[in-house]
């Protein structure tokens, strides 16, 4: 499995700021297209959880499966303040060992 990162709107997280937007440029660089599947998902006051598969397809034409794992806290307006997330490919080439992390 692998750590996307923490992702968040407080200090604590703030040095991960910018390899989140390193994150999100290494898909668009390299992803056209895909669909989210949620399998579950549970929300508790300020706490939030959920199970996804992500169906990637790259710029090349190959295509990978990941599970995400997520986990938040939430502002007291409903956004997300926190996210965690960890990732495992379920299915893809010997080149997509990046495809969820610009690292």
């Amino acid at each position: 499995m692998a750590r996307i990162g923490c992702y968040s709107s407080g200090e604590a997280c703030a040095a991960h700021a910018p390899s989140f937007l390193d994150h999100i440029t290494h898909l668009r660089d390299n992803v056209t297209g895909g669909h989210v599947e949620v399998h579950e998902e549970l929300h508790d006051g300020t706490k939030y959880a959920d199970r996804h598969t992500a169906h990637i397809t790259k710029n090349d034409g190959t295509t990978a499966t990941m599970e995400v794992y997520v986990f938040a806290d939430l502002a007291p307006d409903g956004r997300f303040h926190r996210i965690e997330e960890t990732t495992l490919l379920l299915e893809r080439t010997d080149t997509d060992r990046t495809i969820g992390s610009a690292r």
